[in-house]
This record gives structure tokens, C-alpha cells and sequence, in this order.
């Protein structure tokens, strides 16, 4: 019956499927150019014949094999929206799947359709080469994408035990290995670009005589690496009962420092791939240390059997002195 729906959820889900595929059609369509020998007029014209060239180039610029891992996060996403539509038309004993309870609420699409949009205009901005707006657009969005991830945090949590009541666990895992892994892995390649935006802002946007190249791919290594450390260090104690299922960004930041140092993989001696190496190096540590930690937590443990205590009557002389201090 109607009254067991939320139009508004229905209107935002909708809403963030065409979005979704709106960004899908509009990032395929950049790695089109760069890998399909096509003819220009099939692919959309938002992006410019030239959009594949490498106009700012730095130490720390992305290897050419990188660009299609875009691809791979829009399809990742397309898994979770997938789930919340196929939620629309399965039916608890409660009501709708998708609205008793509510796993991916009005904010998470509100929230994940702006981050797309925005996603999109700072590809197109980073094609026309106004990396001033790109690097705003950027950071707004990474805000949004991780606004969607902590708000899929919070609503799993207050109603992990209300699904596990309903024996939902499918619906329980699927959230954790779609939604969560999905949105984090958006956020995270959002985050490591937003860093790469402003380093290339800061060496070719703005009056920077004074700073190199050079200088410019060091602030990037340590402000990028910083993020991680943070990132890990927080994932495995404060938000670890939210994010304890949550791998995808620990891939994300290896294919990331590994996409760098490919660059300078004849050269093993240069400072920068020192660094990067380190990075490299911590990144792998973190994710095994997190697999370690998540194997461990969700150890089988053994119920303690309940003690039995034995009452045996008193003596004679003590139940007696028992009944002057408690007469009842």
C-alpha cells in the first residue's frame, strides 16, 4: 500500500540512479578518448578533443594506467544503487525492504548525487584548464562523498540489531560490502585527487616563481600521506566499530602511490620514489595490520557457562542467629 512508502526516498533514489549514470556516461566518455579508437562525434562533446593530454605534469602525476580506476569506482557505485533499487520491490514482513528500516536514507543520495555532479564539473574544469574552480569543485565534493559515508555509518549502526531481529543479515552484509565499501572507495579516490588538484594548482594556477615542481610533489607526498596515516589510525580505533568491513580505501591508497612511483621506477635513487616508497610501504602494512584486526575482532568466542551456585542449609545455630538479624 502506499501509506508503507516514502515518496521522498523513492524521488531521491530515482534521482541518484540517473545522476549516477549521467557521471558513468561523462567519465566513460573521458577514458574513451584516451584507449578507443572511435570516431569523436559518438562520444559526448562535453569534454574537448584535446581532454587526454597531459598539459600539467608533475613528479607525482598519475601513470596513464590509472585514469580508467575511475571507471571502476562509478561501476562499483552502480552495485550499491543497484541494491537500493532492487529494495524498492522486496517486501519484509514489516513492509517495503528499502523503508522498514531505512539503510540508505534520503541524505546518502542527496549527498552522493552532488558529490557526482561536482565529481563531473571538475573533470570538465580540469579539461578546460581552470584549475582554480577544479580544485574547489573537488574539495566540495570529497566533502559530500564523505558526508554520505559517515551518514551510511551512522543509520547501519542504529539499526544493525533491528535487522538482525528481522533475520536480514543478507541486507546487513549488503550495505557493508556495497554501500560502505562503495561510498568509501568514491571518498577516498576523491580525497587523493583533491590533494593532487591542489599541488597542481599551486605550481601552475597561481604566480608560484618560487615554488617548483619538485617542491610542489613533496607537499603532495606528506599532506597525502598524512591523510593516510590519520585515515588508519582512526579506522583501527575510533571508528573501528563503523568501519570495520571497510577495505576498499586501503586498496585505493596502494593503487594510488603505486600509479606515482611508477614514473620513476627506473630510477630507484630519487628522493621522491624514496618517499613514495615509504608511503608504498606503510600503506601495505595498514592493510594487512586491518585485515589482522578484523580477523581477530570477529574471532568465535566461547560463551561462558553460567556459574551454579549451591545453597546448603545452615547449621542449627546459624540459621537461628540468621533469623534475629533478618527476621523476614
Amino acid at each position: 500500500m502506499l501509506e508503507d512508502h516514502s515518496v521522498g526516498l523513492l524521488a531521491t533514489s530515482v534521482l541518484s540512479v540517473v545522476i549516477y549514470f549521467v557521471g558513468l556516461v561523462i567519465n566513460l566518455s573521458n577514458l574513451a578518448r584516451q584507449y578507443i579508437s572511435i570516431p569523436l562525434s559518438v562520444i559526448p562533446s562535453i569534454l574537448g578533443e584535446n581532454a587526454t593530454e597531459s598539459t600539467y605534469v608533475l613528479p607525482v602525476s598519475l601513470a596513464d594506467w590509472s585514469v580508467p580506476i575511475w571507471g571502476v569506482v562509478y561501476v562499483y557505485q552502480g552495485s550499491w544503487l543497484a541494491y537500493a533499487v532492487t529494495g524498492i520491490c522486496r517486501k519484509t514482513a514489516a513492509g517495503p525492504a528499502y523503508n522498514n528500516p531505512k539503510l540508505l536514507p534520503v541524505q546518502i543520495h542527496i549527498f552522493f548525487s552532488l558529490a557526482v555532479l561536482l565529481q563531473v564539473g571538475w573533470l570538465i574544469s580540469m579539461d578546460k584548464q581552470n584549475l582554480g574552480f577544479a580544485l574547489l569543485l573537488v574539495l566540495i565534493a570529497t566533502g559530500f562523498a564523505v558526508a554520505s559515508l559517515g551518514e551510511s555509518y551512522r543509520v547501519l549502526a542504529s539499526t544493525q540489531s533491528l535487522l538482525m531481529q528481522q533475520e536480514r543479515t543478507w541486507d546487513l552484509w549488503a550495505v557493508r560490502v556495497l554501500a560502505q565499501n562503495g561510498l568509501a572507495v568514491f571518498s577516498t579516490w576523491l580525497t587523493l585527487h583533491a590533494c593532487l588538484t591542489f599541488v597542481l594548482f599551486l605550481s601552475f594556477g597561481v604566480d608560484t616563481r618560487h615554488v617548483s615542481a619538485r617542491t610542489s610533489s613533496l607537499v603532495e607526498i606528506c599532506f597525502a600521506g598524512f591523510l593516510v596515516f590519520v585515515y588508519v589510525l582512526s579506522d583501527l580505533t575510533v571508528f573501528d566499530r563503523f568501519s570495520r568491513f571497510v577495505l576498499a580505501p586501503y586498496l585505493a591508497f596502494i593503487l594510488f602511490h603505486a600509479a606515482q612511483m611508477d614514473k620513476y621506477w627506473p630510477d630507484t635513487h630519487a628522493a621522491i620514489f624514496v618517499l613514495l616508497a615509504l608511503c608504498m610501504t606503510f600503506t601495505f602494512l595498514a592493510f594487512f595490520l586491518k585485515v589482522i584486526v578484523l580477523l581477530w575482532r570477529q574471532r568465535p568466542r566461547r560463551e561462558q557457562e553460567p556459574k551454579v551456585t549451591v545453597s546448603r542449609p545452615l547449621p542449627p545455630d546459624m540459621e537461628e542467629e540468621a533469623y534475629l538479624l533478618d527476621p523476614k
